[in-house]
């Protein structure tokens, strides 16, 4: 493999781009160093502020419908395929929006029997999923019972 020791030409056309990058923006007076922009803060006492990360509020933690238990908590044995579902939404981001997905589990033999996509947050997107679930879990049963 070759090394950039052995390629100094690239090393030297990056410089080359590097400079006349520094150069187009020295005629605006856009250019600054990150480390030379840092030191003139410090000195002025300032502090940069981080821009929030765009991302879609899925959880609801604060509202006042009451909790479910978790049933599982207390060692409930998960012995056989369907017998217990875990699910879970998540968003898919994309260039212009975000897209929601709904997948649900089977904790015995950790396979996907259900998932669906929309780009809204509504409970379509659950049905949908458990539509697919259940219609996968009788093609499954169907398909055991005729192997019997």
């Amino acid at each position: 493999m070759a090394t950039p020791e052995s390629r100094p030409w690239k090393r030297f056309i990056r410089r080359a781009k590097l400079a006349k990058r520094k150069q187009q923006a020295a005629v605006h007076g856009l250019f600054v160093w990150f480390l030379t922009a840092k030191k003139i803060m410090s000195r002025m006492q300032l502090s940069t502020i981080q821009p929030h990360s765009i991302r879609p509020r899925t959880t609801h933690s604060q509202h006042c419908l009451g909790h479910s238990p978790n049933l599982l908590i207390d060692g409930v044995e998960i012995t056989r395929c369907n017998k217990v579902w875990a699910g879970d939404i998540t968003y898919i981001g994309s260039v212009k929006r975000f897209a929601y997905m709904a997948v649900l589990m089977d904790l015995y033999s950790r396979k996907i029997v259900g998932w669906s996509i929309e780009l809204e947050i509504k409970h379509t997107l659950l049905i949908a999923t458990l539509k697919q679930a259940i219609a996968a879990i009788q093609k499954h049963e169907l398909l055991r019972s005729k192997a019997l």
